[in-house]
């Protein structure tokens, strides 16, 4: 125990391991003394995997055949828990009795060092280094605590792992298992949780897929946590932040054997000058990009260009192209008899310069048809659209997509790099509803020869092939057919 104020507080709680990336001191929620705490663990003689260094008692024969204290590798933070851990090794018992009480300073002396600035920036950068070596040493002990639940969390003693949630057996394989880290767009759904569920509903794989947090943070898996789930793939997608480039190399350290794959679906760094990103994106994008595909094993991208682009970064590049998932063929878009024709658009907020293509194609045919857009418009437009409808999340989207009710859709997009590189998903969309399509002639567009009418970028171009398509009904619904089987 400690002192706080003038009440006593519990410091050398029971060790349970792998918990907050090493392990942590479980001493209740309020730190009291008389607290049971969690199924009474406060209150009851137990065996744990480690102890605390705050008060631990052992025969002079046990730390003679260990060694002693690591303090080369482990002199400043983890000492005892190396020392523990070692002691395992030997198969002895480590008990925590809580009716055994010392007081104990609360690190007082700690403390008064770390006032000395140069001491802490030394004791930030050995802590890490102890990290490092604990990962090295002692990942696959700290990741299979005995005394701990597997199904319990990582992060907080105790709680309910509900973002990464692994229902395979550790010690029963049968088939390759992939554990994969989406991002929480739509893109995470298309690319990585809807080919996922269906190699598993094919018995092809066993997979388990890192759901975001409450708040739609993406919850970033720690590398004890992937040895605990001993994948034999890891999948990331666009892992270029901050706290995805720092673990990569971790997640190596902790399971050489897994085979890191990076899931990239858009070309990083050279987004268009309109894009929201550009800033950020063409400063680091692509640094960030290499930088996370020389930690890795592999990469699957979307298209042709993509592949070559990267490929000179990492020797392992598949091209797998957009698919979508069968329960977008199951929905029965509205059809609806009515005197103008509804033509629309349908993205993400990231297209304001494909969409400035159509604004003066807008404006003129606003008296021949009522104008949809879901997602965004420019302000040019905005006096002439019948309805705007905004995005709604990916479970819900394809619903929502068929309900609009459209007549014709339309896909404008910018010819330039990055766009070369995406994939024609937008098509696949527009097809499952069996929509006419006109859309910009470039090579996103022309991949495969899609059934679709292609237009320059010149306003007459674009108005001359929507007009065709608004004065002939049988080829609208010719059209819609035949990009529906495509």
């Amino acid at each position: 125990m400690s002192t706080h104020g003038s009440d006593a507080r519990l410091v050398g709680g029971p060790i349970i391991l792998g918990v907050q990336g090493a392990c942590t001191t479980y001493s209740g929620e309020m730190q009291l003394p008389e607290e049971y705490g969690y199924f009474s663990r406060m209150q009851l003689t137990q065996d744990v995997s480690a102890v605390s260094g705050h008060c631990i008692v052992f025969k002079t024969s046990y730390w003679q055949q260990v060694g002693g204290f690591d303090k080369d590798q482990f002199g400043l933070k983890f000492t005892v828990l190396d020392f523990c851990l070692k002691l395992n090794r030997l198969g002895c018992r480590h008990v925590w009795a809580p009716m055994a009480n010392a007081m104990h300073q609360g690190g007082r002396s700690l403390q008064k060092r770390l006032s000395d600035f140069e001491f802490k920036v030394t004791y930030a950068q050995n802590e890490v280094k102890e990290r490092s070596n604990l990962l090295e040493l002692w990942s696959k002990e700290l990741a299979n605590d005995r005394f701990y639940n597997r199904n319990l969390s990582l992060l907080s003693p105790y709680d309910v792992e509900s973002s990464i949630v692994i229902d395979w057996r550790p010690k029963r394989k049968d088939r390759q298992r992939v554990l994969a880290s989406p991002l929480t767009s739509g893109a995470g759904q298309y690319r990585v949780i809807d080919p996922l569920e269906m190699l598993q509903d094919q018995g092809l794989v066993q997979s388990s897929v890192i759901m975001p947090m409450a708040n739609r943070q993406t919850r970033v898996l720690q590398p004890i946590e992937l040895v605990r789930a001993n994948p034999d793939t890891l999948v990331l997608q666009h892992s270029v932040d901050d706290a995805h480039l720092s673990l990569i190399e971790q997640y190596k350290k902790a399971l050489p054997e897994v085979h890191v794959v990076q899931m990239v679906d858009d070309l990083l760094g050279f987004v268009p000058e309109k894009h929201p990103s550009r800033r950020f994106q063409n400063r680091e994008g692509h640094t960030r990009m290499v930088e996370a595909l020389k930690k890795s094993d592999s990469m699957i991208v979307t298209t042709e260009p993509l592949k070559n682009h990267y490929e000179k970064y990492i020797e392992n590049v598949n091209i797998i192209p957009n698919c979508l998932a069968k329960q977008w063929f199951a929905l029965t878009p509205a059809k609806t008899k009515r005197k103008r024709l509804r033509v629309g658009w349908i993205g993400a907020g990231q297209h304001q310069g494909d969409l400035e293509i159509i604004n003066e194609v807008v404006k003129v045919l606003s008296d021949r048809v009522d104008w949809i857009f879901m997602g965004m418009h420019t302000e040019q437009v905005k006096p002439y659209i019948k309805e705007f409808h905004s995005f709604v999340s990916i479970k819900d989207y394809p619903e929502k997509m068929a309900s609009l009710d459209l007549d014709i859709a339309v896909a404008p997009l910018e010819d330039n790099l990055f766009n070369q590189c995406k994939s024609n998903l937008r098509l696949l969309e527009y097809g499952a509803m069996s929509w006419p399509v006109v859309c910009a002639d470039v090579l996103t567009y022309q991949t495969k020869n899609p059934p679709v009418i292609r237009v320059k970028p010149s306003v007459p171009d674009w108005l001359a092939a929507l007009n065709r398509l608004i004065d002939d009904e049988p080829e609208r619904l010719r059209l819609g057919k035949e990009l529906h089987t495509w």
